[in-house]
Order: C-alpha cells, then structure tokens, then sequence
C-alpha cells in the first residue's frame, strides 16, 4: 500500500508526516484491498488546516475531507472518518452490495427546468454543468455509490420506481431522499 502525505501552502514537519503515514496505514487493518492513499494539507483562508485523504482500494474510491484550526485534530478526525467509511465499504463488500460500485463512476449533475426566460437569468448564476446519463440504480446502490465517490449530492434513476431520484448527505450525517413526480397539468 503507498501512502502518499503532501502539503500545499506550508511545509510539513517530518513529525507530522510520519505520525499521518503512521495513521493512514492503520485503514489496511479494516480492508486489505486499499490499492494507495493520498493525503493533502492545505491552509484555507482563515488559516485553519484542510486534511483531504483519497483511499482506492477494491471496490471504489472513498473520500474524506476535515478541517480543524489544529493540524493533528484534523488529522485524526479525518482518520477516524476513514475509519468508519472503510468499514462500511467493507461490509457493504461481503454482503453483496457492491454491484453498484463495479458498474462505474457517477457524475453529479445540474439538470435545471426553466423556460427560456428563466434559464438565461439563471445562466448569469451556474458556475458548472454537466450532462449525463442517468444510471438505473436502487436507493441503496445510489447511496453506496455517493459514499465510495465522496460526494454529498447524487441524482439517478430509481430501477424500482423508473423515477428521477436525489440522495444527498445531510448536515448530521444522514442520507436524505427526494423522489421526483411529474405534477399534474
């Protein structure tokens, strides 16, 4: 497994780098399919540290991102995150649920309704735009694969309802579900 720790903005201590080479290694206890893993620092603006870990191992990628005005606070508390996403992934693994992760990777995208007078307003205020197929997933599969892809929002197409479905990552933790329904005209 090659761990990878770099710094953008500041120069890491050898300390600092050996005690994140030390916890990162620690995720091959959980699953012993990690390929390699990529650690950045970054200082944002305000000057706390941004720790962001890439882990691609069998079955997908699994991201983690914390920030901490302490360096070794965020360090651990994007460790113990990987901890538990690694785990998850790894039972998800053995249960048979990883059919949705093998299929291949899922591009978010903005698919925006409007009538020509709206969407040239709102073309002033999208920064990004993507178009994509929609995969036919279930619920459980879009969430599996928005955890392993480490976004926080994923749009599908539900196989059991052939409807347009969100699961987004909440503000707690949970996953919440918007399940769409053409209106009535």
């Amino acid at each position: 497994m090659d761990i990878t720790v770099t710094a953008r903005n500041f120069t890491l201590t050898d300390n600092v780098r050996d005690q994140a080479e030390r916890r990162l290694a620690k995720l091959g206890r959980y699953h012993e399919g990690i390929h390699d893993i990529e650690c950045l620092f970054v200082t944002d603006k305000r000057n706390a540290i941004v720790v962001e870990v890439n882990v691609h191992a069998r079955g997908g990628r699994i991201h983690a991102k914390e920030t901490d005005p302490d360096l070794r606070s965020a360090l651990d508390r994007v460790a113990h995150k990987l901890e538990r996403l690694v785990k998850r992934q790894k039972r998800k693994m053995q249960n048979g649920h990883h059919r949705a992760v093998a299929e291949g990777n899922t591009t978010p995208i903005v698919a925006p309704c409007f009538n020509d007078a709206e969407e040239e307003e709102v073309k002033q205020k999208v920064l990004a735009r993507a178009n994509s197929n929609l995969d036919s997933l279930a619920i459980d599969e879009a969430v599996m694969r928005m955890d392993h892809e480490g976004d926080e929002v994923l749009v599908f197409n539900n196989s059991e309802t052939a409807r347009v479905n969100v699961v987004y990552r909440r503000s707690d933790g949970a996953v919440g579900l918007i399940d769409s329904e053409l209106g009535a005209d």
